[in-house]
């Protein structure tokens, strides 16, 4: 008995591949991890100066001066996806600018305008933005002789937001909340490190979009279902 040809096949199985075009995707939860797309530290003691990129990120409160780390994540890889919890803010806490331990309240406080990492300074971001809604409130330590990871909540409702509208996403401002006289030297201060080493990062949960055929798969799919069916009624006739 010869053989079954392959070709004898291929309608059954070029049905089953065009179908599969038109079926959707399921959705599925994915976690994500983001590194920082630039950042920033703005200081008030040095106006026009601008410190874009820098690995060490000063957040001090003091008499005087006043430092913000900057910072801003890219998601339009994410366009179309739906976050589904509250996002976490990592940053590796590294010293103390003045030395010793220090404990120290710092705010998330969302940033309202647009800023470039090569270009901020204190004066021309103060000139043109302000700083927004707090997303999180954290304690801040450090112990003096060696760091740790802080974690901060970004809220589901602003990472969305970032996602679906990328001209709002102008990121965040870390601000120092401790008084004059409770860190070391008498300044409250943190330095934060976003580097190779020791990078920041965000991460989050996301589903996919449910993907509908484009139109060059509906053609190809209604393309190939009647020549599947022409071929099955030459192999009929014959």
């Amino acid at each position: 008995m010869p053989m079954p040809s392959l070709s004898m096949h291929l309608p059954a199985r070029l049905a089953t591949v065009l179908l599969t075009l038109a079926l959707p995707i399921a959705a599925s939860a994915q976690t994500h991890t983001v590194g920082t797309s630039k950042r920033a530290d703005i200081q008030s003691g040095l106006p026009n100066s601008n410190f874009g990129g820098s690995i060490s990120l000063y957040a001090v409160h003091t008499i005087g001066f006043n430092y913000f780390p900057l910072i801003g994540f890219d998601l339009s890889p994410f366009a179309g996806q739906t976050v589904t919890g509250n996002g976490v803010f990592d940053i590796f806490v590294a010293g103390g600018w003045s030395g010793g331990a220090s404990t120290q309240d710092v705010a998330l406080e969302q940033i309202t305008g647009p800023w470039s990492q090569n270009t901020v300074t204190y004066n021309s971001f103060f000139g043109s933005n302000s700083l927004g809604g707090v997303f999180d409130t954290k304690t801040v330590t450090y112990n003096g002789v060696s760091g740790a990871y802080a974690q901060f909540v970004i809220p589901q409702t602003v990472l969305q937001a970032w996602i679906d509208l990328p001209s709002t996403n102008y990121g965040f401002a870390m601000d120092d909340l401790g008084a004059f006289g409770s860190g070391p030297g008498g300044h409250p201060d943190l330095v934060f490190e976003d580097g190779s080493t020791n990078p920041a990062g965000l991460t989050f949960v996301s589903t996919g979009v449910v993907a509908t055929p484009e139109p060059a798969s509906s053609m190809l799919l209604g393309t190939g279902l009647v020549g599947v069916l022409a071929l099955t009624r030459r192999r009929r006739r014959a």
